[in-house]
């Protein structure tokens, strides 16, 4: 009897369930408790590259087992003695999770549950890719560490070469010292971060519209969710290491940082774990600061993790903010009101040497193998600097470290607090829109994003092409590009011939390393969309490119 308010027979609810089954992106079987098959899909023949003939009800895993052992799919075994191996272990059903790579290069990750009474359930999903850019991602950032490291091994070299030279040359010493790593760091991160963040691109995007897609089998929701988190973690390396060189655009917002504070005690709770307490406290008016938002989360972040690193017996934690005005003899600062964001702990403290160093790039006081990267504290100062502000330490063995960010107060005008501000209730659109990218796999990325938006597309694979399509007469809403391709024409080559001679078609230029384009004048203030970038975030700038100055 079919249970009230079913909407299909069991057959068809069964036939539903196989055709679902076949659409999955995974291989699957199921196995009763005599390891016989009982259910499977086209998937999991295609991915093992099994013969039909095993496709059947009742067909033994022991078959399949030694079919694969034959022609060598595990490597030079004895068939019978690997089988018999194979099907004892199997006949336990303890669940299992590992990776298997074909001999044809295909990785595989399976995965087994038992059901209870019945056999187990496994699942065989292609991670061929994936693993490729894992593997990309992991070489380039060894490449671009050891570049680093070796570079600085020079710079260090050079440097004790100059203090031998003894008293009335120190000052302009240490500020040459400092441009010289400043210019290190920026040249070995800017030839790989275009190529880097392609790849994040890529990966990013794609896997974040497979996320939208809605609720997905089995364990596929949280295995996106993993690849997306170390898509992030590998952007973030690249952030930090621009954000430091002073090639990574800031976005600064006006708020008040006891907002952003507040906002961020639970991370920060769990972030310390329950052996040392986090205390919270606000000083003085609410006064509003313009620094990029996300820049003050990740300091508080990293600093947070630094105290919770000195305290290994556990401790105190206090982060405070202060609205004060300050006298006018402080170095590096303007006199005048300024937010202090202070984070006191109970920890270790450091010792002179360490405390001198702690700002710079790479140097980190936890050894080779501690976890330290030496870029979290370096890229706090970038920070703050660039906002206006200064960052200090006080600290000693022994008696805790207390580091502060001191931020200029921001006053908005009466114009610009009043001034309207116009959000896009849509991020879609009908116009045309010429994509001119020369990565095949982000330029698809892109398409599919825009083309879901209801956008039509036409590709360009470099800025030649590009430029022909141009002169073709064609009617475009949007140029939007990369800004380093091959063929001699650039996105700022694109930009420039739009602008003069198609004004009423907008540019939206995009770029790992952005730099390029902020260093021209006739760029610097104008908006370029940074890889790796995500579906929201792309919908967003073409549609406010395509807004731009539009009469309503």
């Amino acid at each position: 009897m079919e249970p009230t308010g079913s909407r299909f027979p069991v057959n068809d609810r069964i036939a539903v369930l196989q055709a679902a089954v076949e659409y999955m992106g995974e291989g699957f079987t199921v196995y009763d408790e005599r390891l016989r098959l009982l259910a499977w899909n086209q998937r999991f023949f295609d991915l093992l590259d099994l013969p039909r003939s095993l496709a059947y009800i009742g067909s033994p895993l022991a078959d399949a087992t030694r079919w694969n052992a034959a022609r060598g799919e595990y490597g030079p075994v004895d068939v019978e003695s690997f089988v018999r191996e194979r099907i004892e272990i199997a006949l336990k059903f303890v669940p299992h999770r590992f990776e298997r790579v074909r001999p044809n290069g295909i990785v595989l990750e399976i995965r087994g549950n038992p059901i209870p009474g019945l056999g187990f359930v496994t699942i065989y999903n292609d991670i061929t890719e994936r693993k490729k850019a894992e593997h990309k991602l992991q070489e380039s950032v060894d490449t671009l560490e050891h570049r680093v490291r070796d570079r600085m091994a020079e710079l260090e070299a050079a440097t004790r070469r100059m203090q031998a030279e003894v008293v009335e040359r120190n000052k302009a010493e240490a500020t040459l010292r400092h441009a010289q790593k400043m210019e290190a760091i920026g040249a070995l991160t800017g030839g790989l971060a275009h190529d880097f963040n392609n790849l994040l691109t890529i990966v990013m995007g794609n896997l974040a519209l497979v996320e939208d897609l809605g609720p997905l089998p089995g364990e596929a929701g949280e295995m996106i969710g993993e690849a997306l988190d170390a898509s992030r973690r590998g952007a973030d390396l690249v952030k930090r290491l621009l954000s430091f060189s002073r090639r990574q655009p800031l976005s600064p917002e006006t708020y008040d940082p006891k907002h952003v504070v507040a906002d961020m005690h639970a991370l920060l709770s769990r972030t310390l774990g329950d052996d040392i307490e986090l205390a919270i406290e606000f000083a003085g008016e609410d006064w509003l600061i313009e620094a990029d938002r996300s820049e003050l989360e990740n300091a508080l972040l990293n600093m947070t993790n630094n105290s919770r690193d000195a305290m290994p017996e556990g401790g105190r934690l206090t982060i405070r903010v202060e609205a004060r005005t300050l006298p006018p003899d402080q170095p590096d600062l303007a006199p005048g009101d300024h937010l202090i964001v202070t984070v006191t702990d109970t920890g270790c403290g450091m010792p002179p040497d360490v405390r001198e160093r702690a700002f710079e790039p790479f140097f980190t006081s936890k050894g080779p193998d501690g976890g330290g990267t030496g870029l979290g504290l370096s890229m706090v100062y970038g920070f703050v600097r660039r906002s206006g502000g200064a960052a200090r330490i006080r600290s000693a063995v022994g008696q805790g470290t207390t580091i502060e960010l001191v931020l200029p107060r921001h006053l908005p005008t009466a114009a610009s607090a009043a001034a309207p501000v116009a959000v896009a209730q849509a991020l879609g659109g009908t116009e045309r829109v010429l994509l001119v990218e020369d990565d095949v796999r982000v330029r698809g990325f892109v398409r599919r994003t825009l083309e879901g938006l209801g956008y039509r597309i036409t590709e360009a694979t470099d800025g030649q092409q590009a430029m022909a399509l141009l002169d073709g007469g064609a009617d475009y809403g949007l140029v939007l590009s990369d800004i380093e391709m091959p063929g001699g024409v650039s996105g700022l080559d694109l930009a420039t011939r739009v602008e003069t001679g198609l004004p009423q078609t907008r540019v939206l230029l995009m770029s790992g390393y952005p730099d390029r384009a902020m260093a021209r004048a006739d760029w610097r203030d104008r908006p370029v969309l940074s890889k790796p970038f995500g579906p929201r975030e792309l919908a967003r700038a073409v549609r406010d490119a395509l807004d731009q100055n539009r009469v309503p």
